[in-house]
């Protein structure tokens, strides 16, 4: 967790690593295709937050693109 604090008229930042799980919702629009040889391949773009934080940003990117083989 990064933390920042005004000490004696002095800016201190601290980080400390700490195991924390966090909720958080998203939305995607992408795709899926299928060749004749039975690959496949899907690609996807979209937004992401996480609640319960004022550590992390607002909203974040998601974006992903997967290749496979149909068996």
């Amino acid at each position: 967790i990064y933390m920042t604090d005004f000490n004696n008229g002095f800016w201190e930042h601290s980080y400390e690593e700490t195991n924390v799980t966090r909720g958080g919702a998203g939305v995607a629009v992408g795709g899926k295709f299928l060749s004749k040889n039975h690959f496949v391949g899907e690609a996807y773009l979209g937004l992401g937050r996480i609640f319960g934080s004022n550590n992390f940003p607002e909203v974040y990117p998601r974006a992903g693109i997967t290749f496979g083989k149909r068996f």
